[in-house]
């Protein structure tokens, strides 16, 4: 019986180690190539662990994408409708940080009523029977621009005197903000006795009245005016307007 030499051996060692090692480089590479295949895309927007083309996580954005614009849009125009909805319903009810709103805010109407208070009245022409004037009145808004009123006073020769009448107010004339234009028309009472013939058309102290105005709202609270008296006099007057729900 043959003996193999020690070299012999040894050479048929090293060729089974290589050959166990191509099998083992071959499997591992088939592994490898079935892997790198199957590789899932990790995360939106990312490419895969393996270096996969980013237009496979791409084609997944727009969805998304889609659905965020579309929430935002919705958002947009639903709180735009409501925005729309209460300025519509309220208009004057929309809120205002600015602290000069009370003054920029003023009523398009005669909103209730006013109370009205002269303190002083210039005449064109002196003389020794003038007294002071002094006025204290109401005036209620009505429909529209139409208001109606009335007024105690001293006349110009210190009589008691009371005038009623109707008119109308005009807010912003001509573009003009915060200003006023109104006329009134009436009926006067207390020019007697020897003065009687200081006001035309006068009957047993019963005389026509007419006055036009102008007047600037400086506030919500608070008015001035100058009414004129034909050729007697010019008045200047005080007007409040009273709290809302006043009778």
């Amino acid at each position: 019986m043959r003996q193999d030499s020690p070299n012999s051996v040894k050479n048929l060692r090293l060729s089974a180690w290589a050959v166990g090692l191509a099998v083992s480089c071959a499997v591992s590479s088939a592994v490898a190539e079935d892997l790198f295949a199957a590789q899932p895309v990790i995360k939106t927007g990312q490419s895969s662990a393996v270096g996969a083309p980013s237009r496979l996580a791409a084609t997944s954005a727009p969805p998304a994408a889609d659905a965020r614009t579309a929430a935002v849009t919705g958002t947009s125009v639903a709180q735009t409708t409501q925005r729309i909805a209460a300025e519509a319903v309220a208009p004057d009810a929309v809120a205002s940080d600015d602290p000069s709103a009370d003054q920029a805010t003023l009523p398009k109407v005669i909103p209730g009523w006013d109370l009205i208070f002269s303190p002083y009245t210039v005449h064109y022409s002196s003389s020794d029977d003038h007294k002071p004037v002094v006025l204290l009145g109401l005036v209620k808004g009505l429909e529209g621009r139409w208001l109606a009123g009335a007024a105690a006073f001293s006349n110009s020769f210190g009589q008691p005197s009371v005038y009623a009448y109707v008119g109308q107010r005009y807010l912003d004339p001509f573009g003009w903000e915060k200003w006023y234009l109104q006329w009134s028309a009436g009926i006067v009472y207390g020019y007697v006795d020897e003065f009687e013939d200081k006001v035309p058309l006068n009957y047993k102290g019963f005389s026509p009245g007419v006055v036009p105005s102008v007047g600037y709202r400086f506030s919500k609270h608070v008015y001035g005016e100058l009414d004129f008296l034909g050729a007697a006099g010019l008045m200047f007057s005080v007007v409040f307007p009273l709290p809302h729900g006043t009778p």
